[in-house]
């Protein structure tokens, strides 16, 4: 019998590994495939990790997922919810951190709760004393199917509603980035004394006001405020008119009108095709102005 040289056997030593590896790196798809969800909403950024289970034609609500039970609202380890700055859910108060986003699903409502335990596998640990904040929201029908378990978030102009849905269940509750407030906070203490270190902040503070339909007296006010910092930028007189018409002024309007057709007309843009799109816009807004008069 011939005996292998010491070359030989470590040949086929590696031959076996390599088989052995090759063997183990076909990528088996998920059950429950992991999906991650980054949003900014506002001023903050809402993150969302979590594995998604399928129906996979069973009854989800009441037999997969009992009633009455806490729910880690995915498979796997516990769904995570994160905030970069402080926000408010269910009316509540939650800072700046990760959570674990955990649910008491029931027929005609939910519980939703946010704990500071985001390890958990599952909830057979759950601890109730790590709850950050608790709190209810009605339990709907959706209007359409959802075979794999989707947790989304739907903006409302710097706050948003987070959905939970799955078969044909669904849950939502918002969330408040105080946006909103911040914003109201600057305008009155930097922008309307005429502190703004950015010239720019007082066009994109008159738009934020004027696109909420709010505080449009202080909005006319930034534009005017623009429009004396910028006097060539053509957006400043725009939003002033539209503020004003808004606010049914539409005399004052036509007249902003008029004064940045006269002043595109003394300070042309290099681009003539984007100056005759400016003046043509303008015009085009006049006479609708002078329509509603």
């Amino acid at each position: 019998m011939k005996t292998m040289t010491l070359p030989t056997c470590t040949m086929l030593a590696i031959v076996l590994l390599l088989s052995s590896a090759l063997c183990g790196q076909f990528d088996w798809p998920s059950l429950s495939p992991p999906g991650k969800l980054t949003q900014t909403v506002g001023q903050a950024t809402v993150t969302v990790a979590y594995e998604r289970p399928a129906a996979r034609g069973r009854k989800i609500f009441g037999r997969l997922v009992p009633w009455n039970e806490v729910w880690r609202t995915g498979a796997g380890y516990c769904t995570r919810i994160g905030f970069d700055r402080e926000v408010r859910l269910g009316q509540q108060t939650v800072p700046a951190g990760k959570y674990a986003l955990l649910t008491i699903p029931r027929p005609d409502y939910w519980t939703i709760i946010l704990n500071r335990d985001t390890t958990l596998y599952g909830s057979r640990d759950y601890d109730p004393a790590k709850d950050v904040i608790r709190f209810d929201v009605p339990a709907e029908r959706s209007s359409r199917f959802y075979e794999s378990l989707t947790i989304d978030v739907d903006i409302t102009p710097n706050d948003a509603e987070i959905y939970v849905s799955w078969t044909d269940q669904t849950v939502h509750f918002p969330l408040e980035t105080r946006t909103d407030r911040r914003v109201m906070e600057y305008v009155r203490d930097q922008l309307l004394p005429g502190k703004a270190t950015d010239n720019e902040d007082y066009g994109m503070a008159a738009e934020e006001l004027y696109l909420a339909k709010r505080e449009m007296n202080t909005a006319l006010a930034l534009a005017s405020k623009y429009i004396e910092v910028e006097p060539h930028s053509g957006w400043g007189y725009r939003m002033k008119a539209e503020i004003l018409a808004a606010q049914g002024y539409y005399g004052r309007a036509i007249e902003t009108l008029d004064a940045v057709i006269k002043m595109r007309l003394a300070h042309p843009f290099e681009d003539a095709q984007q100056q005759a799109w400016d003046l043509a816009e303008w015009r085009r807004l006049r006479e609708a102005y002078a329509k509603q008069q």
